[in-house]
């Protein structure tokens, strides 16, 4: 939650172990993506120093998914549960880079798109393009260029 917040996220929801993270709800800028990428810098170095502290054997690995693009938010349920949330596709997509992050044996993804949009295009490399469960055209899948794969996001867990 703290490296959320150090970098303008908001957690939408927990699921299980892990959490749907967003930038730009409600409002928008061209910095979210940017955001989105220091956020996930800044969870792996935390999840690093925890591994470090604690001598978990093995240690605590995470993965993270990162996408960008139009989501739908506001208020959903009734009058017995009602919950704010984030929907569409690109909540989707982020969830299956999140999960991708097992079969490439990398802590985190994201999609061109996103790597792009952060201005990050000459720090990442492409891992692989294929067709995400749910989507008709396939996602360029792109990997950190610089960080190892061994090394411990906007879905997470």
């Amino acid at each position: 939650m703290e490296a959320a917040q150090a970098h303008g996220g908001m957690i939408d929801k927990f699921i299980g172990d892990g959490a749907l993270v967003v930038f730009g709800v409600p409002d928008p800028s061209a910095q979210d993506a940017a955001r989105a990428f220091a956020f996930a810098d800044d969870l792996l170095r935390r999840i690093e120093r925890w591994n470090e502290k604690r001598r978990f054997e093995p240690p605590l690995r995470i993965g993270i998914g990162i996408h960008t693009g139009e989501v739908y938010c506001g208020l959903v349920g009734d009058e017995e549960r009602i919950e704010f949330t984030v929907l569409g596709d690109a909540v989707n997509v982020a969830s299956r880079l999140e999960q991708a992050t097992k079969r490439y044996g990398v802590p985190v993804l994201a999609s061109q798109e996103a790597v792009v949009a952060a201005g990050l295009a000459a720090k990442w490399r492409e891992v692989a393009e294929e067709v995400l469960r749910g989507r008709v055209g396939a996602t360029r899948i792109m990997g950190p260029a610089q960080r190892a794969a061994s090394s411990s996001l906007v879905a997470a867990s």
